[in-house]
């Protein structure tokens, strides 16, 4: 399959917005919206809601965690630290089973009140795919990017498998899409 490669100041970097996460006091956060996917290569197809908690925001130290496995032991190192992270929230796709856990937020206001919020997580891996190791297990990722606006409605996508890496010094992350793109996440809006 070919991948979509993907640059981007990561949301581990300091970025030039200003960063909601050091406001670690705020309450618990909830976001729903629609993923779509028409079944591009690497994608399931169909439609469905997807429920989103943010409990709390990544801490600096966290992202500097992050930061340092990914551009120091790569891929897997930074699979390893994201696992140990205590949970920032969950994801809940089709209002159905148990909510997964997120690893990692972090927030970013535009000057225009708006919001950029990035959410990473290990990508769920069942027994099959874990004994039979098929190339997508290669892409143990998942990411989430949602743009807001100022009244908390936007739109995003979800990158159901990923791998990613980073440049040395840690300032520019690349992401590989296992699919040809990401699946659409619609109609996002901020609930709570």
């Amino acid at each position: 399959m070919k991948a979509v490669i993907l640059a981007l100041a990561l949301a581990f970097s300091a970025g030039a917005f200003a960063n909601a996460a050091d406001e670690q006091g705020k309450a618990r956060q909830e976001f729903s919206g629609v993923a779509v996917s028409i079944g591009t290569p690497g994608n399931p197809t169909g439609v469905a809601p997807v429920d989103i908690v943010v409990t709390r925001w990544s801490t600096p130290q966290e992202r500097q965690r992050l930061v340092t496995a990914f551009s120091g032991e790569g891929q897997g190192g930074a699979l390893d630290e994201l696992q140990d992270m205590k949970s920032v929230g969950t994801i809940r796709i089709n209002r159905q089973g148990l909510a997964y856990d997120l690893r990692y937020a972090r927030e970013f206001r535009n000057e225009d009140g708006g919001r950029r919020i990035f959410l990473l997580t290990d990508r769920p891996i069942g027994a099959w795919e874990a004994f039979v190791q098929p190339r997508y297990s290669d892409y143990p990722f998942t990411l989430i990017e949602m743009r807001l606006d100022r009244d908390g409605r936007g739109s995003g996508t979800i990158t159901l498998a990923a791998r990613i890496t980073a440049r040395e010094d840690g300032r520019f992350v690349q992401i590989e899409n296992y699919a040809t793109s990401p699946i659409q996440f619609n109609d996002v809006k901020q609930t709570k």
